[in-house]
């Protein structure tokens, strides 16, 4: 787990000096980019330390389709 936290201590920064030099030549689709895989990236890491749980193509599912499935159930098919 040290090697995480190192990983991100150093991340972060150079994540924050990326970020600086991309907005001042105007390169706004690569900071854009760049911005949100460092920012998932980084969402990664913390989960992995924290010891959250991480999210699955399954799970991710069941958060947008149960809703759906519930309301078929009870509105359209009645049960």
């Amino acid at each position: 787990m040290n090697m995480l936290y190192i990983l991100l201590i150093l991340y972060v920064p150079y994540t924050v000096g990326a970020i600086v030099h991309l907005r001042k030549r105007h390169e706004k689709r690569r900071l854009f980019v760049f911005s949100a895989l460092s920012l998932f990236g980084i969402m990664y890491t913390v989960a992995i330390i924290a010891d959250w749980p991480m999210p699955t193509p399954e799970s991710i599912d069941r958060l947008l389709y149960r809703p759906v499935s519930n309301y078929i159930r009870q509105h359209v098919l009645g049960l």
